[in-house]
């Protein structure tokens, strides 16, 4: 029933929508960043169900779902259009650890940085 999904639905204000954009542009900007739904509530004064509710509302996945899926995505970039090492690819998308990083990777994108890299 539509009237059923329409009163379902949260709506969020637009200063709550200001504030996810500012979030997701923080994240985008610093993939090292070491940061959880605590930090990111009192940073910026909202609760962290709104944060998690809001942000996956204006962007259709979970906070650190989108995060994660976005570094795997730049480390994509990288390993196409740069030279360098895996291990430090890892570390410019906030992996201390390759082999962690070759993990999500693989489960993300299907291969191994390496194979993804001679493609």
């Amino acid at each position: 029933n539509f009237d059923d999904e329409i009163s379902n639905r949260t709506y969020f204000s637009l200063k709550q929508v200001e504030i996810i954009k500012h979030i997701k542009e923080e994240l985008s900007n610093n993939l090292i960043l070491d940061v959880t739904l605590d930090d990111l509530s009192k940073r910026y004064g909202i609760s962290k169900t709104t944060i998690k509710n809001c942000f996956k509302a204006v962007y259709g996945k979970p906070i650190f779902t989108w995060w994660k899926e976005y570094k795997l995505q730049v480390a994509c970039n990288l390993l196409k259009d740069s030279d360098d090492k895996i291990s430090h690819i890892a570390n410019k998308v906030g992996y201390k650890n390759p082999s962690k990083f070759s993990s999500a990777f693989k489960e993300y994108i299907g291969i191994t940085p390496s194979k993804y890299r001679k493609m």
